[in-house]
């Protein structure tokens, strides 16, 4: 990774902070890989993807990006 990437996503870092604190979050389908949207401040059990039709805890949709992620 080169240091222009490296620079970009950890300025990517307050605006993921700012999306969390208000509740939202990216995911990725762990069926297709697509992105979806979702609320992050609400407890639940099933996740469906918008994209496949996907349903499963929310174990199985990754973050897309996340804070610690690690920068190499």
């Amino acid at each position: 990774m080169t240091d222009n990437q490296k620079k970009a996503i950890a300025e990517q870092l307050p605006i993921l902070k700012e999306m969390q604190n208000k509740g939202l979050n990216v995911l990725t389908c762990g069926n297709c890989g697509q992105v979806l949207f979702h609320y992050c401040n609400i407890e639940i059990e099933i996740i469906t993807c918008p994209h496949c039709g996907f349903e499963d805890e929310p174990c199985s949709f990754p973050d897309f990006f996340y804070d610690d992620w690690e920068i190499k």
